[in-house]
């Protein structure tokens, strides 16, 4: 059986943990002992005196950190190394771990071999810093006392010559066998004795040292200062100490030592320098290691520091502090593209930018990529310290800095690689250290962009939301606009419509009519663009060209464009259709056409129209990050007008945000345009630059199928008739109007401004009327309910709606509670005429 190897004290509230745990320490032959809080831990830490600590960091009463900080200010007690357990896997976490003292960090669940390994690695590194200080304060003692035994024998040399000449044997043995290096120069700088452990230590034999300069063995950094100020201070001051420079070993390994140096006489007055040097390379590398835990444990701190940093600042910012804490001369990180099959150079570090005049900003194919990509396509970390002897190497771009050894990590989020992150030239060989502290960077790294992102997103979001709940709010006000506007336009065009029917054509009043008509309409007009942009109307979309609405718009345009501002037109015929209303698409152009002319207003320009097929495929653009992939119809207006500057175009498609002058526009063309474009699954970007002009991008998805021409409107006259209608409508002028209307037509009409006085007419006798026209929107009893009452009493009784505004109702809708027709108010004298003879000849 194997001697047990260290005692090793466990401590986890979890009884699981703590049985896993020292069944796999046991396995190497620990000796484990057991504590399930930190109070207990403390107690048996103080009297067992453990080799290490696993502990962890969640336990009731004392923490893990706090347990640690108890140990650490203790003094018996604060060498023991400790690896704190936890399920806590944030790098804030990791940062306290470490803050409080430990050597180390697993995660659970923890796996059995990566728990021997560490503890392996911690117990190692915690008996060669006993066995290093212990040795150095054994060989600082033994130098202390040979010097001291030295300055003795050199101050009194002259009285105890004759009691030293019997000991000469044993002070040679002494000189020779004392753990420190020693020799002596002339004033030449020439070694005339050197001790064995000189020898020993640098590997030389004595012949081949003897009568050389001393400054041959030493490093070449180091010969320039030890001939300059090293010398000549002894030569000046007959005495140095503790000067720290580098020695070359035969073999070819440099050691760092300490030198300390006095002027002597031989027997004969001959005058000497006595040097001793101690080796102190292993208490340098642990300094630098030291010192080097400690900046990258500053490093991780700086990086959680960087929240206000833009991302590309974060990578390169932590690019500089992979590439100095590794040693190393150059980095770069690589970000894998969204095919997954692609890297793109993101940035390299500054250090080399100047030295490497390749390409910055290649991209490469994984598959086809040198052994650099070999994270990506193994996803695990790879280390090359001998790359110019690889085998499976490639070369690299001209221009490129030449590469010794090399390290790259990929980075992961979730299971997917996003990105490498490498450096390369390290003078040393890298270790496991190495690629820790990069896979902690980079992680850290990629954790931190996430938080910002997901920040970013949370405020987009927010308003987004804000945004929401404005146009819901507009909404609901337009909505009510639009009812009570339309039922002050359906008398004001209503009775226009019926006097119009019997004033002559030339007589002047007939004009001033069709004025007052088309005033009307321009109303009604502007109620549907505020309801459009409300999106509270029902499109009549179905497959369209758009290639026709633009040449009519253009046609119509035109004619009332000054000569200063020309029209091109670059339209692909074979261009496919689009799923849209081709009224909301006259609007659109419409709309973009006019705002340009406004633009081009006071200087002229050119105006130009593009239609064409286009493909989205990723990565594009932000702009319109939210369309899907795919096939799309492009349509771009341009102007070479006045342009807008940042704040004009954040707010270009707010309603009612104008940059017209008063009396030239509502600032609701663009606003409206916006609304068409969305609700039709499309997007909408507009790009310009102050004295630039500026362009309307609108992409909308492209359907595939075949589009009929649009037979011609008929201009068949008014259809007329005899029969016996019911008309219901609170307001008295339209319920009035729309009575004249009807007599115009030759019917027999009955108007009612109360739907519970239509019902009981009707409930009297059910068969008096041929058809009921009612209102939507009405006191007591709506139009809906009075439509289900009136069927109960008539099932087949043929009823025609009006509404101000159709939020609430469709063609659709109403013919499930059984309305034949919807007609929109202000109610046009010709479209009523059709809907009822359509109804009563269809139901009657």
């Amino acid at each position: 059986m194997h001697q047990t190897q260290a005692k090793v004290l466990v401590v986890d509230d979890s009884a699981e943990s703590l049985q896993m745990l020292t069944s796999v320490l046991e396995t190497e032959n620990h000796m484990v002992l057991q504590a399930t809080n930190g109070e207990m831990a403390l107690r048996i830490a103080s009297y067992a005196q453990p080799d290490l600590i696993l502990m962890d960091v969640r336990m009731p009463g004392m923490s893990g950190y706090d347990t640690c900080r108890h140990l650490k200010e203790d003094e018996s007690l604060k060498n023991i190394p400790v690896i704190f357990l936890s399920g806590l896997t944030e790098q804030s976490e990791k940062v306290k771990a470490f803050q409080a003292g430990g050597v180390d960090y697993v995660e659970k669940p923890a796996r059995g071999e990566e728990v021997i390994a560490r503890v392996r690695t911690h117990l190692e590194l915690y008996r060669m810093r006993s066995n290093l200080e212990s040795l150095v304060h054994e060989r600082t003692w033994k130098l202390e006392k040979a010097n001291e035994a030295l300055r003795f024998e050199i101050l009194h040399r002259r009285q105890a010559e004759t009691m030293l000449c019997g000991s000469e044997t044993r002070y040679r043995h002494l000189y020779h066998n004392t753990p420190v290096m020693m020799h002596s120069i002339d004033n030449a700088g020439s070694i005339i004795v050197v001790n064995d452990y000189w020898l020993k230590t640098l590997g030389y034999r004595r012949e081949e040292v003897i009568r050389k300069k001393s400054t041959d063995f030493l490093a070449d950094q180091s010969k320039n200062y030890f001939n300059t100020k090293v010398l000549p201070e002894l030569f000046e001051k007959e005495k140095i100490e503790n000067i720290e420079f580098q020695m070359n070993r035969k073999n070819g390994d440099v050691i760092d030592v300490l030198l300390s140096a006095v002027l002597e006489h031989d027997d004969q007055g001959n005058a000497f320098y006595l040097a001793f040097i101690v080796d102190i390379t292993q208490r340098k590398r642990t300094e630098a290691r030291l010192r080097l835990d400690e900046e990258r444990l500053e490093a991780m701190l700086r990086l959680n520091e960087m929240n206000g940093l833009a991302e590309s600042q974060i990578v390169e910012a932590v690019l500089e502090d992979a590439v100095k804490l590794t040693g190393s001369e150059f980095g770069f990180f690589y970000h894998l593209m969204q095919d997954f099959i692609s890297l793109q150079t993101f940035t390299w570090s500054k250090g080399v930018l100047t030295k490497c005049t390749a390409d910055k900003k290649q991209k490469f194919n994984v598959s086809k990529a040198s052994i650099w990509a070999d994270c990506i396509r193994t996803g695990k970390s790879a280390v090359h310290n001998d790359f110019s002897h690889l085998s499976a190497k490639k070369g690299y771009p001209e221009g490129h800095v030449s590469i010794q050894r090399y390290m790259c990590v990929p980075i992961h989020d979730g299971n997917t690689i996003i990105g490498v992150i490498s450096v390369g030239n390290k003078p040393q060989d890298y270790d496991s250290t190495d690629v820790r502290q990069l896979s902690l960077f980079s992680h850290g790294m990629w954790r931190l962009i996430q938080r910002i992102r997901s920040e970013d997103e949370r405020k987009k979001l927010e308003t987004q939301l804000r945004q929401a709940q404005k146009m819901e709010a507009i909404g609901t006000l337009a909505g009510g606009i639009a009812h009570d506007f339309n039922n002050i336009l359906s008398p004001i065009m209503g009775y226009a419509e019926i006097e119009l029917l019997s004033v002559d054509k030339q007589a002047s009043v007939y004009l001033s009519l069709k004025e007052i008509l088309n005033a009307g309409k321009r109303a009604k007009n502007l109620i549907s663009q505020i309801v459009t942009f409300s999106r509270q109307v029902e499109e009549d979309v179905r497959p369209m060209r758009l290639q026709p609405v633009i040449k009519e718009v253009l046609k119509l345009i035109k004619s009332s464009l000054p000569s200063t501002i020309r029209v091109n037109q670059r339209i692909q015929e074979s261009c496919g259709p689009v799923m849209a209303d081709p009224t909301q698409i006259h609007q659109i152009i419409m709309n973009l056409c006019t705002n340009a002319f406004h633009a081009m207003k006071e200087e002229g320009g050119v105006l130009e129209i593009h239609l064409q097929e286009t493909e989205l495929s990723l990565p594009e653009p932000s702009n319109f990050a939210d369309l899907q992939t795919g096939a799309y119809v492009k349509l771009m207006v341009t102007d070479t007008g006045t342009g807008m500057d940042k704040k004009e175009i954040e707010r270009i498609f707010d309603p009612y945000f104008t940059t017209k002058k008063p009396g030239e526009g509502t600032g609701l063309g663009l606003a409206v345009v916006h609304g068409i474009v969305n609700s039709l699954g499309g997007s909408i970007n507009v790009y310009s630059q102050p004295g630039e002009g500026a362009a309307f991008q609108i992409y909308l998805p492209l359907i595939k199928c075949d589009v009929k021409a649009k037979s011609a409107p008929s201009s068949s006259p008014i259809p007329a008739g005899r029969e016996h209608i019911l008309v219901v409508d609170d307001e008295e002028t339209i319920a009035m109007m729309i009575k004249k209307m009807l007599i115009s037509l030759g019917y027999d009409p009955i108007a009612m401004t109360s739907s519970e006085r239509a019902y009981k007419a009707v409930e009297k006798d059910p068969n008096r009327f041929d058809l009921v026209i009612t209102d939507l929107t009405m006191p007591c009893m709506t139009g809906i309910k009075l439509t289900q009452k009136l069927l109960t009493l008539k099932n087949d009784l043929p009823i025609i709606m009006c509404t101000g505004f159709n939020g609430r109702i469709n063609e659709e809708k109403a013919k499930a509670i059984g309305v034949k027709s919807v007609i929109m108010k202000p109610v046009a004298l010709k479209e009523l005429a059709e809907t009822i003879r359509k109804v009563l000849d269809k139901y009657r």
